[in-house]
Protein backbone atom coordinates (compact mmCIF):
# COMPACT_ATOMS: atom_id res chain seq x y z
CA UNK A 1 0.00 0.00 0.00
CA UNK A 2 2.67 2.77 0.99
CA UNK A 3 4.39 1.39 -2.20
CA UNK A 4 1.20 2.08 -4.45
CA UNK A 5 1.28 5.58 -2.99
CA UNK A 6 4.73 6.38 -3.27
CA UNK A 7 4.37 5.67 -6.94
CA UNK A 8 1.20 7.75 -6.97
CA UNK A 9 2.68 10.52 -5.84
CA UNK A 10 5.70 10.39 -8.13
CA UNK A 11 3.31 9.90 -10.54
CA UNK A 12 1.21 13.08 -10.22
CA UNK A 13 4.79 15.06 -9.51
CA UNK A 14 5.67 14.06 -12.93
CA UNK A 15 2.45 15.22 -14.42
CA UNK A 16 2.61 18.36 -12.82
CA UNK A 17 5.67 18.60 -14.10
CA UNK A 18 5.16 18.43 -17.50
CA UNK A 19 2.37 20.07 -17.59
CA UNK A 20 4.21 23.27 -16.03
CA UNK A 21 7.40 23.03 -19.04
CA UNK A 22 4.06 22.80 -21.40
CA UNK A 23 2.48 26.20 -20.07
CA UNK A 24 5.48 27.81 -19.92
CA UNK A 25 5.74 27.28 -23.39
CA UNK A 26 2.72 28.38 -24.83
CA UNK A 27 2.20 31.24 -27.11
CA UNK A 28 1.13 34.16 -24.56
CA UNK A 29 1.10 36.73 -26.69
CA UNK A 30 -2.75 36.48 -27.32
CA UNK A 31 -3.36 36.27 -23.53
CA UNK A 32 -5.05 39.34 -21.33
CA UNK A 33 -3.19 40.87 -19.07
CA UNK A 34 -6.42 42.95 -17.30
CA UNK A 35 -9.52 42.69 -17.21
CA UNK A 36 -13.10 43.99 -15.62
CA UNK A 37 -16.17 42.17 -15.65
CA UNK A 38 -19.76 42.51 -15.35
CA UNK A 39 -22.22 39.65 -14.38
CA UNK A 40 -25.61 38.32 -13.20
CA UNK A 41 -27.27 35.37 -12.51
CA UNK A 42 -28.35 33.25 -9.43
CA UNK A 43 -28.05 33.63 -6.30
CA UNK A 44 -25.35 36.46 -7.13
CA UNK A 45 -27.21 38.90 -8.22
CA UNK A 46 -24.42 41.18 -9.06
CA UNK A 47 -20.54 40.90 -9.48
CA UNK A 48 -17.99 43.79 -11.04
CA UNK A 49 -14.43 42.25 -11.23
CA UNK A 50 -11.25 43.85 -11.60
CA UNK A 51 -9.01 40.97 -12.68
CA UNK A 52 -4.82 39.98 -13.57
CA UNK A 53 -4.58 36.95 -15.27
CA UNK A 54 -1.20 35.51 -13.59
CA UNK A 55 -0.87 32.59 -16.55
CA UNK A 56 -2.56 31.41 -19.30
CA UNK A 57 -3.78 28.98 -16.67
CA UNK A 58 -4.54 31.31 -14.10
CA UNK A 59 -6.07 34.61 -13.04
CA UNK A 60 -7.16 36.06 -9.94
CA UNK A 61 -9.72 38.78 -9.33
CA UNK A 62 -10.78 41.67 -7.22
CA UNK A 63 -14.91 41.30 -6.88
CA UNK A 64 -17.73 43.35 -5.57
CA UNK A 65 -20.91 41.12 -5.62
CA UNK A 66 -24.64 41.45 -3.97
CA UNK A 67 -25.97 38.20 -3.39
CA UNK A 68 -29.85 36.57 -3.43
CA UNK A 69 -30.64 35.50 0.28
CA UNK A 70 -33.41 33.86 1.92
CA UNK A 71 -34.18 29.85 2.67
CA UNK A 72 -37.49 28.31 1.41
CA UNK A 73 -38.01 30.24 -1.85
CA UNK A 74 -38.32 33.22 0.23
CA UNK A 75 -35.52 35.83 -1.71
CA UNK A 76 -34.38 39.07 -1.67
CA UNK A 77 -31.95 41.16 -1.94
CA UNK A 78 -29.26 42.50 0.61
CA UNK A 79 -25.80 40.59 1.01
CA UNK A 80 -23.22 42.83 -0.46
CA UNK A 81 -20.10 41.80 -0.36
CA UNK A 82 -16.17 41.93 -1.09
CA UNK A 83 -13.88 39.65 -2.01
CA UNK A 84 -11.67 37.48 -4.08
CA UNK A 85 -12.06 34.89 -6.94
CA UNK A 86 -9.15 32.30 -8.67
CA UNK A 87 -9.63 30.40 -11.69
CA UNK A 88 -7.86 27.48 -13.12
CA UNK A 89 -7.96 26.90 -16.97
CA UNK A 90 -7.66 24.01 -18.48
CA UNK A 91 -8.30 22.29 -22.00
CA UNK A 92 -12.03 21.66 -22.44
CA UNK A 93 -13.72 18.90 -21.91
CA UNK A 94 -17.71 17.94 -22.20
CA UNK A 95 -16.52 20.15 -25.81
CA UNK A 96 -17.20 23.49 -23.43
CA UNK A 97 -16.32 23.78 -19.97
CA UNK A 98 -12.57 25.08 -19.46
CA UNK A 99 -12.10 25.69 -16.07
CA UNK A 100 -12.97 26.32 -12.68
CA UNK A 101 -13.41 28.59 -9.62
CA UNK A 102 -13.41 29.98 -6.72
CA UNK A 103 -14.93 32.65 -5.39
CA UNK A 104 -14.51 33.81 -1.37
CA UNK A 105 -17.01 37.29 -0.21
CA UNK A 106 -16.90 38.59 2.89
CA UNK A 107 -18.43 42.19 4.55
CA UNK A 108 -18.99 42.77 8.33
CA UNK A 109 -22.31 45.37 8.72
CA UNK A 110 -22.55 45.99 11.83
CA UNK A 111 -23.13 43.08 14.43
CA UNK A 112 -23.70 41.12 11.17
CA UNK A 113 -20.96 39.04 9.26
CA UNK A 114 -22.10 38.16 5.75
CA UNK A 115 -19.96 35.42 3.76
CA UNK A 116 -20.42 33.51 0.13
CA UNK A 117 -18.46 30.99 -0.96
CA UNK A 118 -19.10 29.52 -4.57
CA UNK A 119 -17.14 26.83 -6.17
CA UNK A 120 -18.22 26.61 -10.27
CA UNK A 121 -17.23 25.31 -13.46
CA UNK A 122 -17.77 27.19 -16.97
CA UNK A 123 -16.34 28.62 -19.75
CA UNK A 124 -14.32 32.07 -20.19
CA UNK A 125 -11.09 32.38 -22.37
CA UNK A 126 -8.08 33.99 -21.41
CA UNK A 127 -7.72 35.10 -24.77
CA UNK A 128 -7.16 38.90 -25.56
CA UNK A 129 -10.45 39.79 -27.32
CA UNK A 130 -11.80 43.52 -26.50
CA UNK A 131 -15.11 41.62 -25.35
CA UNK A 132 -15.70 37.97 -24.01
CA UNK A 133 -19.15 36.55 -22.81
CA UNK A 134 -18.63 33.82 -19.66
CA UNK A 135 -21.16 31.33 -17.96
CA UNK A 136 -20.21 28.96 -15.32
CA UNK A 137 -22.81 26.28 -13.24
CA UNK A 138 -21.66 27.06 -9.60
CA UNK A 139 -22.62 25.26 -5.85
CA UNK A 140 -23.21 28.60 -3.60
CA UNK A 141 -22.82 28.82 0.36
CA UNK A 142 -24.49 32.16 1.71
CA UNK A 143 -24.82 33.62 5.12
CA UNK A 144 -26.91 36.43 5.24
CA UNK A 145 -27.81 39.20 7.67
CA UNK A 146 -30.64 37.49 9.03
CA UNK A 147 -27.83 34.52 10.24
CA UNK A 148 -29.13 32.29 8.13
CA UNK A 149 -26.89 30.10 6.05
CA UNK A 150 -28.31 28.79 2.43
CA UNK A 151 -26.23 26.71 -0.16
CA UNK A 152 -28.01 26.15 -3.08
CA UNK A 153 -26.96 25.78 -6.67
CA UNK A 154 -26.57 28.46 -9.71
CA UNK A 155 -25.99 29.75 -12.77
CA UNK A 156 -23.76 32.54 -13.65
CA UNK A 157 -23.31 35.10 -17.22
CA UNK A 158 -21.44 38.34 -18.33
CA UNK A 159 -18.87 40.00 -20.34
CA UNK A 160 -15.74 40.36 -19.63
CA UNK A 161 -13.92 43.54 -20.84
CA UNK A 162 -10.20 42.76 -21.85
CA UNK A 163 -7.27 45.24 -22.18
Amino acid sequence: MKIALILMSFCFIRINAQNQVEVEQKDTSNIRTVFISLGSGYPEFLNIKLGYQIRPDLSVCFKVSDYYNGEGGWMYFGTGLWGMKITKYFEPFISVINNISLDVGYNKNGHYDNYAIDLSVGNESPENKWLYPYWAFCISSVKDFDNKTFITAGLKIGLNFNF
